[in-house]
């Protein structure tokens, strides 16, 4: 399976099942045995009471502690935000947080050693007026990691002029240097050029971005998921990329195929199945039906739908079945992203999924348990988060209270709610005896 570095965050730790780990990994975090036994919605805790449009969240262990810590960029007011995990003892209070540094329109952050000297900085992309990538240079002392004055905030000259949504860390070319995967949309207002690419770090002095050389790998219209992962099966990281809002030769969920030693060229771009034309947001990528191959799970915005997309084949080009799953619950519409868990106990991955138009009397984040019949067009949601909430990003899967099952951290930006983490029963389940 794909490591979760490979889909939203780039250096993952033991403590973290990726949202496309085994089924054996997501079974021996914790679950829930007995759905119907469990008190629903989930507990909810505030990391953080802020307005200004929190927008995703990424990890990584700022300090060694061992517990990963949470970046987020703020969309509305600029902020680009760190937080410390507290651990477990003051994890249900909100958490110590610095301010890295400020840039308008800020629509994804994540943790990332750019200069190779240790010590995690932060690579925040940007759209609207600001249309750059910007790196902020974490402190090589613990200490002073809430120390805003201990942070630096340059510019990433090469990505200037692009509306940027997302990054990744990848080593493209293969060499000892990590470089920056970025997707971007395009602007019709400002009139650019949405696009995906890769930074290439310079062999020697990483720090000197007037160094790090660009490199386009295919237009986007709006990029979603970003995923590096082996489609193929030829030992080479593929994209996997989620594009929204494109043309014609470019809407839907679709992998640009690495070229090798022509990484500087185009790369071939190949919808998955019949899907060109989808509106697809945040996916996964885990094997949904136990047959030992990895499947696609994939939201559509517009349809209240998410795609089950079987694999058939192991490797080359995916050869694909699609099966849409609906549910039948009070939830909310546009769904915007999932992430793949075995709740229930049953072996099964289950899907926990999060929604943008929510509020009222519908939620907005909630799982959708299968009957055994992963192909089934009707799966059964539970709900997690109530009504409250009415505009959620993607679920991100931690065990941030360390008792062994995975909880849901995830970002809102309408009502208020600011950076949540949800608390999975399961354990507490468990030790009361439901």
């Amino acid at each position: 399976m794909v490591a979760s570095g490979s889909t939203f965050t780039p250096q993952p730790t033991p403590s973290a099942v990726p949202p496309s780990a085994t089924p054996e990994e997501h079974s021996a975090a914790g679950c829930i045995a007995d759905p119907t036994a469990v008190a629903e919605p989930w507990l909810i805790h505030r990391i953080i009471e802020k307005a200004g449009g929190p927008d995703g969240t990424r990890l990584g262990d700022f300090n060694g502690d061992g517990w990963d810590d949470l970046v987020v960029a703020f969309e509305g007011s600029g902020d680009i935000y760190l937080f410390l995990h507290p651990g477990t003892e003051l994890v249900r209070e909100p958490w110590p947080a610095v301010m890295v540094g400020n840039e308008p329109r800020g629509e994804d952050a994540f943790a990332m050693d750019v200069d190779g000297d240790g010590a995690l900085d932060i690579i925040s992309s940007h759209e609207g007026d600001t249309l750059a990538i910007y790196v902020h240079w974490g402190p090589q002392d613990p200490e002073g990691l809430l120390d805003p004055a201990q942070w630096e905030t340059d510019l990433l000259p090469a990505s200037l002029g692009v509306s940027w949504m997302f990054a990744v860390e990848m080593r493209v070319n293969n060499d000892e240097w990590p470089d920056i995967v970025a997707g971007g949309k395009s602007d019709y207002l400002r009139v650019t050029r949405g696009e995906v690419a890769w930074f290439e770090a310079p062999p020697e002095n990483r720090r000197d971005l007037g160094a790090w050389q660009h490199h386009e790998i295919d237009y986007a219209g709006w990029v979603m998921s970003l995923i590096p992962f082996d489609v193929n099966g030829d030992g080479l990281d593929d994209l996997v990329v989620t594009d929204r809002d494109s043309d014609a030769e470019h809407q839907g969920p679709r992998w640009l195929e690495n070229p090798g030693d022509s990484v500087e060229q185009l790369w071939p771009s190949t919808f998955f199945g019949d899907l060109a034309g989808t509106w697809p947001n945040f996916m996964d990528i885990g094997d949904l039906d136990n047959d030992g191959i990895e499947d696609f799970v994939i939201p559509l915005r517009n349809e209240t739908t998410v795609l089950f997309v079987r694999r058939l084949n192991r490797g080359g080009v995916p050869e694909v079945e699609t099966y849409p799953i609906h549910w039948e619950a009070p939830s909310g519409k546009a769904p915007k992203g999932v992430a793949l868990m075995d709740v229930n106990c049953d072996g099964n991955l289950d899907i926990i999924l999060s929604l943008e138009k929510a509020g009222g009397e519908v939620s907005g984040l909630g799982w959708l348990s299968q009957s055994g019949n992963p192909y089934a067009p009707l799966w059964t949601w539970h709900d997690i988060s109530g009504p409250q909430g009415a505009k959620y990003d993607f679920p991100l899967l931690y065990d941030v209270d360390g008792d062994g099952d995975q909880d849901i951290i995830i970002t809102e930006e309408v009502d208020g709610l600011g950076v949540v983490w949800y608390e999975n029963p399961a354990i507490a389940a468990l030790e009361s005896g439901e």
